[in-house]
Parts: structure tokens; C-alpha cells; sequence
């Protein structure tokens, strides 16, 4: 089996996994979903914020609170950008040229979070956002944007040094 072949395959499983991952924390209830949140928002404003464990227990809950909204933005941005750059790995190693494989899977992810903004209107305290949906699609954009920079950047190299030409 070639090594293209395998590597397309562990992509797959890498990009479903994910879109697992996407589908599970949708299904989250909102009292649920808010609590894994608000958790990993206490944690990151505790990194960033000098001086967090002398703050009043008030004055942390108000600083948790004013990052809670932005944390959650930056996951659904997140999960997205990592989205797009699996789904552009996986349909490249498939033998998709870069360019379509960059393109259809800023497609594929505008389509998988509409699904998922459609998925949340049947989970108990959540609905749907259109603002969400704007935020997966520029975070699938910057993933997408990131791979393909790192994939010319590679085959730059590699044409630079004489080796095989990357397709």
C-alpha cells in the first residue's frame, strides 16, 4: 500500500473523528454546554490574567463572564479552522488537486455548520445562530488558508532542493 494511500486514510478517520467531535458537543445541552465552557473560559483567563488567584472570588466570576462569549466564539472558530485543514489534507492525499481540495472543503464546512446550527434547534435550551455560521465558515477559511500556505511553502523547498515535484 503506498504511503499516500495510508495517509489519506489516517486523514479520514481524523477528519470524521472531528466532525464527531463538532456533532457531540452540539448535542450538548445548553446548562451543559455552558458549564464546559465557562470551565475551560476559568482556566484560560486564570493563564492570561496576572495576578487571577489574589482577585476577589467576585472579581475572577466577573472576569470569567466577560471572556465567557469571546472563549466560545474562538472554540467555534477553532474547531472549524481545524475542520478545514483536515478535510483540505484529506482530499488532497485522495488525489484532489489543491486547489479544488481548498475550495470544496470551505464548501464542505459551510454545509457541515449549517447542519450543525440546524442540529442545535433539536437539543433541549439551544437554536440555532446565523452569527455562528459566519464564524465556522472564517474559521474552516482560516484553516483552509493556513494548509495551503504550509503545503507551498513545502513544495517551494522541495523544488528549490531538485527533489520529486510536488503535484
Amino acid at each position: 500500500m503506498r504511503l499516500r494511500t495510508i495517509a489519506a486514510g489516517i486523514c479520514w478517520i481524523l477528519t470524521i473523528a472531528w466532525m464527531v467531535f463538532i456533532f457531540l458537543m452540539s448535542a450538548q445541552p445548553a446548562e451543559e454546554s455552558s458549564t464546559v465552557s465557562g470551565g475551560i473560559t476559568e482556566m484560560i483567563v486564570s493563564i492570561i490574567t496576572p495576578g487571577f488567584e489574589g482577585l476577589s472570588e467576585a472579581e475572577q466570576q466577573a472576569l470569567v463572564e466577560a471572556w465567557h462569549e469571546p472563549v466560545r466564539k474562538l472554540a467555534h472558530l477553532t474547531e472549524y479552522a481545524i475542520l478545514g485543514c483536515l478535510l483540505t489534507a484529506s482530499l488532497y492525499l485522495t488525489g484532489i488537486p489543491m486547489k479544488a481540495s481548498a475550495l470544496s472543503s470551505v464548501g464542505i464546512s459551510l454545509l457541515y455548520a449549517v447542519s450543525d446550527e440546524w442540529h442545535q434547534s433539536f437539543v433541549e435550551e439551544r437554536g440555532p445562530g446565523v452569527g455562528d455560521v459566519f464564524i465556522d465558515l472564517a474559521g474552516a477559511v482560516i484553516g483552509v488558508a493556513a494548509l495551503v500556505v504550509l503545503y507551498l511553502l513545502i513544495r517551494r523547498i522541495y523544488r528549490k532542493r531538485n527533489y520529486k515535484k510536488i503535484p
